[in-house]
């Protein structure tokens, strides 16, 4: 009996240096998963809905589920985004306050010229 690892590189014809294997990096094997997540994600969102399939409302509660984890992702994604560009603008103002003190404390040595 074999392991899913190597069911999936004998059905997929890839080999044990592909980045998802257990010699990858944790990041190269993260970033493979998240790629075909995505992809599987795609591939479910693009099933067809048929209301007389008797899969009809499985593939509706995948399809609501995928768009909320992808709704709620970005919005992580944009929320963290805008606490950097938020932390950046801080400690470029507090940069830019330290200058202004020394320039003021000792106006021979850093010269005059407000920031």
């Amino acid at each position: 009996m074999c392991s899913m690892l190597e069911a999936h590189t004998v059905l997929q014809g890839e080999t044990a240096s592909e980045p998802w294997s257990k010699g990858g990096s944790l990041p190269d094997r993260l970033e493979h998963l998240v790629g075909r997540s995505i992809d599987r994600a795609n591939e479910l969102l693009d099933l067809p809905l048929e209301p007389g399939s008797p899969s009809f409302p499985a593939v509706v509660r995948a399809n609501t589920t995928l768009i909320g984890t992808a709704l709620s992702t970005q919005a992580r994604v944009d929320e963290t985004n805008l606490k950097r560009e938020k932390k950046g603008n801080d400690v470029m103002a507090e940069l830019i306050e330290l200058i202004r003190e020394a320039k003021a404390s000792d106006p021979d040595r850093y010269g005059s010229d407000p920031v």
